[in-house]
């Protein structure tokens, strides 16, 4: 647990031309090796009740990834389905 990196995001969004509020997201990266990291998030958004959406409501998000950096500025992420 030591190495692991934790990451949190609030927002809101302009309702008139987002369609997305507002947002709450968390995730966790932890190190394999020097350019290598697995990571877990989970997100929440609410949907604008404003602007037309094509959610029918608030949506729940969970992801697994795997981050490589192929740089200190360039890194690829893919995601794990």
């Amino acid at each position: 647990m030591g190495d692991t990196l934790f990451n949190a995001r609030i927002g809101m969004a302009n309702e008139e031309v987002s369609q997305a509020a507002n947002y709450l997201a968390v995730a966790s990266a932890y190190p394999l090796n020097q350019t290598t990291h697995i990571g877990a998030g989970l997100a929440y958004s609410g949907v604008s009740n404003i602007g037309k959406s094509p959610a029918n409501g608030n949506t729940m998000q969970v992801e697994l990834y795997a981050r490589l950096d192929l740089t200190d500025q360039l890194q690829i992420t893919l995601p794990c389905n």
